[in-house]
């Protein structure tokens, strides 16, 4: 499943998937994008009539082999 496990001294264990991260970077063309501390917009979405409508190139099932 490539899933990589830590367990820290406070006995805490941290679960990831690298492999999939990276390969679902790779196929969304994000693989040169800076991780930010606030995984959302700030202020609502969709508000105006300027907003622009996703038009995404992949789809995400086809990423993770769904």
């Amino acid at each position: 499943m490539g899933i990589k496990i830590e367990k820290y001294e406070n006995g805490k264990v941290y679960l990831s998937q690298p492999c999939l991260i990276e390969k679902f970077l790779k196929a969304s063309g994000m693989i040169d994008y800076n991780p930010n501390t606030t995984p959302s917009a700030v202020e609502p979405l969709g508000l105006g009539n300027d907003v622009e409508g996703m038009n995404e190139s992949w789809e995400y099932t086809s990423i993770i082999g769904i």
